[in-house]
Parts: structure tokens; sequence; C-alpha cells
């Protein structure tokens, strides 16, 4: 499934993923949206963001250390097995121990408080026993947390895919890191053993431990055990894809499908990233297209003859180099990876910088009942940081 189809998925559903027809997704947290209430896509579970920081509509939690999300107790219910995962980008350049992804159970001060761990279910970068990646399983409040390891440091500012299972009929539990099998720990107690009273994103349920900074962009939690090749499969597809830019100038004019067709933008707005992909929708089929782009908004209609409206002016750079030209395909869609530091614009390409503001839109052919013409997608307008 590419990046594309992921999100026209995800714009007719509420989610986007799928990795069999037997697994049991129950909560989904996409961190769309604005202000503090992490929405559950798939349950009825909704979290709430605090320590100060806000959804910024991105799809992109960002976390300083002193920001957590908060799930309500009993998060868990009665399930015995699950999978839990995440996509998340650790950025503490200080490298402490035991930042928590994750972190579920309850401690000793009792609900909404950090003291010492009494039975916890957690996710870290990094763990004082391997210096990686670590997955701590303790669902008794006596005795020793069940650890699983992997193999590699974390790497700062990557944006990586983790997976813990535990697998009450197996006895174990497994983690995973990008998809790949890091460690299988033997277990002997199941997940209704858990005290889930303090269920945190970003935040442990040991005082002494630092917080989690960086930022997350899924999280997921499955009512059974997902195979390898499942996992192998959730981080090939990734996570909902991060939307990004505003639409101006909407809707655009109707083509010859009945629809006005639309420009969207994922990835991310980073310029240093250099990670933004367009893509339109509701294009007529095997209609030819490209992608415009400049730094000024405009508004013209019917330019030399075109049925739409043109929603770019100052100078205006055209996508029309190899490969950049595209057919839509039979779903009437197209998209195109930008290198962000090839700008196309009428006297030669620029990079975009941080503050800089780039408007976007897709030119495609089409036809109608006095014969052919084209038409314009609506605006994307992207501002870099």
């Amino acid at each position: 499934m590419t990046r594309l189809q992921i999100h026209v998925a995800a714009v007719l559903v509420t989610t986007a993923f799928s990795v069999s027809a037997s697994a049991q997704l129950v909560h989904q947290y996409t961190f769309h949206g604005t202000g503090t209430v992490v929405t559950d896509s798939v349950g009825t579970v909704n979290g709430v963001l605090l320590g100060g920081s806000t959804l910024d509509g991105t799809g992109r939690l960002e976390l300083d250390g002193n920001d957590y999300v908060e799930f309500p107790a009993g998060f868990l219910g009665s399930q015995a097995s699950g999978t839990f995962e995440a996509w998340y980008t650790w950025t503490d350049v200080s490298v402490p121990n035991w930042p928590r992804i994750m972190d579920f159970g309850n401690s000793s001060a009792g609900a909404g408080a950090q003291g010492s761990g009494l039975t916890y279910l957690a996710l870290t970068p990094k763990s004082v026993d391997s210096g990686t990646p670590t997955a701590a399983v303790r669902l008794m409040s006596t005795g020793s947390s069940t650890k699983a390891l992997a193999a590699s440091p974390a790497q700062l500012g990557v944006e990586t895919h983790i997976a813990l299972s535990l697998d009450a009929t197996a006895g174990a539990i497994k983690l995973y890191i990008d998809g790949v099998l890091q460690q299988e720990t033997s277990i002997s107690l199941d997940l209704t053993s858990l005290v889930d009273e303090n269920n945190w994103l970003g935040r442990s349920q040991f005082q002494g431990d630092p917080g989690f900074e960086g930022s997350l962009t899924e999280f997921r939690v499955y009512a059974d055990v997902l195979s390898e090749a499942e996992v192998a499969a959730s981080f090939a597809e990734g996570p909902v894809p991060t939307f990004v830019g505003q639409t101006y100038c909407s809707p655009s004019v109707t083509n010859s499908t009945g629809a006005g067709a639309k420009i969207f933008g994922i990835g991310s707005p980073a310029a240093t990233e250099n990670s933004l992909v367009l893509g339109a929708r509701d294009l007529p089929r095997f209609s030819f297209s490209f992608f415009i782009v400049s730094s000024t908004q405009g508004l013209v209609n019917q330019p030399a003859g075109s049925a739409g409206v043109l929603c770019l002016g100052g100078a205006i750079g055209r996508y029309v180099g190899p490969g950049q030209i595209q057919q839509s395909n039979l779903a009437g869609e197209i998209e195109l990876a930008l290198d962000l530091t090839q700008i196309p614009q009428p006297n030669g390409f620029v990079a975009a910088l941080p503050g800089d503001t780039w408007n976007y839109q897709a030119w495609y052919r089409d036809s109608s009942p006095s014969g052919p013409t084209s038409n314009f997608t609506d605006g994307l307008s992207v501002t870099f940081n």
C-alpha cells in the first residue's frame, strides 16, 4: 500500500490500517485534531494530554519531558494478551535511561501519581540494562520485571517503530524494532494481573525516571498477539500519514468526474527533514497532470481558457522534470515526493528554508462537452519550520 492509498483510505474511513481480518485492533491514536483530547479512532477510550502541551492538528504529538498522555483506569479491560505498538522519535540529547514511551500499571503513590512502580507494562528507548530500547513487564507488586532488549541503541531524531506483544497462551513477551523481532522472553502471568490504574504515554510509574522528550505519530493496542509477519507488515505500511499544510481556494471547479479535484500533503513540514509528498485525488482517470508551486497565492479564473481557477500568483514553478509529469491512475490519483532543496522557479531551483511559505496546486487535462480542456485542484499552503 502506498502512502497515497493510505491517505485516501484515511479520508474515506476513520482508520487506514488493517494487518489482517483476524487482528483485533481495539484502540488507535493518531494525534490529529487540536486541543488536549487524544481521540481513540477505533474504540471509545479517549486520552487527555497533560502538562501544558496541546495537539496542533499535524498528527504529531510533541512531548518536552513534562507533557504526557493519560488514559482512564481500567484501559485494558479483561484482555489477557495484547500487542502494543508506537511510532516515536526520541530527541533528548542528554540520552537518559528509562524515559517512557508508554507505561501502563500502578505506583506506590496511587492513582495519577508517580512513586515506585508496583506493576507495569512499559516501553523505553533506553534502559540501564542494555542501553537499547527495552520492554519491561512486571505483573505483580513483588519480584523483578521481565525484560526484552533490543540489539542496537535507539537512533536520536529518527522515527522508529516499536512493538511489544504479551502472549498469555505461549507465556512470552516479544519486543520488535522496525518490524524485526529483537528478543522473546518467558513470562508466567498475563495482562489480567496488571493493575492498569495509571496508563501513560511519555511518563513513568517511577518518580525518578525522566519524561519522554520527542514526538509520537501513532499508538495502537490490539486485543490479541500479532504474528511476526503482521508486525513486519505494520512497520512496512507505517502510521496513518501526517497531514501537512492548509488547503485554500476551495472547492475547486468540478471536472468530468462530477467532483472537484483536491490536493493534499503528507509527511513533515520541517525543511531539514526534506520529507513532503504531494498528492491529488478526484482527477479524471488517465489524465496528464503535474504540480505547480509559488511563494505567492493568487486567484485567476479560467486562465488561458482553462475550466478551473489558478490559485497561485507571482513567479510560478512547474514540476515537469523527469518523472514529474504524471498520468492519473484508475482511482484518479497522482503523488509526487518533493525535493525541498530543488523547488522549481522560472529562474532556476531554490531551497525551502525554515519560515518559508510555499503554495502548491495541480494542473491536469480534462474533457468537456465542447472538447478538450484543463483544470486545477484547490491550493495547498505549507509553512516550513
